[in-house]
């Protein structure tokens, strides 16, 4: 019979741990959490340590695109008061901007695909064609 308490109890602690997780990326805090869980804030800051520990790794794609989703809602929400020109909303906008940018890897610098070196490189070499010609 101790096996079936323990076992029971294991799983009621990664099912609190599972809610605990959501409810924070809802963006609840810790207080709340425990509020609504019944347990203290350092007991819900254990499990959403626990869950995110055992946490398989082959998701963090997935969660990284439920990230994005939730920046975006946000921003969608922001948009009226960014459009009336609200400093805070613009504030907060320009941070889901960065946050996504970070999220996506647009941080990454771009190749130059324009050729342009290319093309001043060709440039100088005219240039110092004409001017030998010249002399």
């Amino acid at each position: 019979m101790p096996s079936r308490h323990r076992d029971q109890q294991t799983l009621h602690i990664a099912d609190r741990s599972r809610k605990a997780k959501d409810m924070r990326v809802l963006g609840y805090t810790y207080d709340q959490i425990s509020d609504h869980l019944g347990v203290s804030v350092a007991t819900v800051r254990k499990d959403i340590k626990r869950y995110m520990d055992t946490y398989p790794r082959e998701h963090a794609e997935e969660y990284r695109q439920y990230q994005i989703e939730q920046i975006e809602m946000a921003m969608r929400k922001l948009a009226p008061r960014v459009n009336k020109g609200e400093p805070k909303a613009i504030d907060l906008w320009y941070k889901g901007v960065d946050r996504l940018m970070k999220l996506t890897g647009t941080y990454q610098p771009a190749e130059d695909n324009t050729g342009e070196q290319g093309a001043r490189d060709a440039l100088n070499e005219m240039m110092a064609a004409i001017k030998g010609s010249v002399d």
